[in-house]
């Protein structure tokens, strides 16, 4: 008896996916993953690049309704901090038409083309938004996309790489369901300082992840002190203090609505915080630069 059309394209997959551990790749330096794993100063970009290769996976898992990993590839290069639990059966996802939603996946052994036509991101005057602004552009990110999933698309076609730079720095904080939650805000910041079919200004791994860490040990201090006062401070301290306060409202409106057994916990809240204000914070900065350049 022959093979299924299913299982032979699954023999395929594991073909590419042995075949990409010992490809060139760019974001390593054009060296292979194999290759990266005996290089220190490699490791932290194989960490990332194969983060972001676990969430491409889980979303084509998500798509489709498999419960595939790539564990293995995780055991192969040493990974052992970053093997997740084989994801639970779900129905695959459907949309209103009654086909697959196409979750944009990130490409991740090629650098993403960007249309050299797309104009550069608008800058941002001197002064912060002021509430009013702030309110009304992160309200009219919902009206930009029908789905999370075409804002996502459109995010990835601009050459943006901040969902995947977000995940890497909130890898010790965040579950992957619990950064799932959180990418609509994430997408609803970007948008809201960014215009749809712009180029994405660079946000810098590095400076995300050091505005990230100093800002969630900042939040803990204040949380420490047990006042809103000092919380709110801290929220309204960055470049964009309207714009955080307005998503943050956004965010903890959301956490009401959630069934306990999904919510948070109060250290990934905190995390979570620290990371929508240090992606505005550092947005901010980046087309601040742009216009300087």
């Amino acid at each position: 008896m022959g093979l299924s059309k299913e299982a032979i394209e699954k023999r395929f997959l594991r073909q590419d996916e042995a075949a990409f551990l010992d490809d060139s790749i760019p974001a390593l330096d054009s060296h292979s993953p194999r290759q990266a794993l005996r290089d220190p100063a490699l490791r932290p970009k194989l960490i990332q690049l194969m983060k972001k290769r676990v969430r491409m996976h889980d979303e084509t898992n998500l798509r489709t309704g498999e419960t595939e990993d790539i564990n293995w590839m995780l055991r192969e290069l040493d990974l052992g901090e970053i093997l997740f639990d084989p994801p639970p059966w779900r129905p695959p996802l459907v949309n209103e038409a009654g086909g697959h939603d196409d979750l944009a996946p990130m490409i991740e052994d090629e650098p993403i083309m960007v249309d050299p036509n797309r104009p550069e991101a608008p800058s941002l005057s001197e002064a912060a938004l002021e509430v009013g602004e702030a309110e009304e552009r992160l309200q009219r990110v919902f009206n930009l996309f029908p789905t999370a999933a075409d804002a996502e698309k459109e995010l990835f076609n601009s050459g943006a790489t901040i969902l995947g730079d977000a995940e890497c720095v909130t890898l010790d904080w965040l579950t992957q369901e619990e950064f799932w939650n959180v990418v609509p805000f994430l997408l609803q910041a970007w948008f809201a300082l960014v215009p749809s079919c712009c180029r994405a200004p660079e946000i810098r791994h590095e400076s995300l992840e050091e505005t990230f860490d100093s800002g969630l040990s900042q939040l803990t201090a204040a949380a420490g002190s047990d006042t809103s006062k000092e919380l709110k401070s801290w929220l309204r301290s960055g470049r964009q203090p309207e714009l955080t306060m307005g998503l943050m409202n956004e965010f903890l409106h959301a956490l009401t609505t959630m069934p306990k057994t999904e919510r948070p916990d109060p250290e990934a809240q905190a995390a979570i915080t620290a990371l929508l204000k240090a992606v505005i914070d550092q947005l901010d900065e980046a087309l601040r630069r742009q216009r300087r350049a």
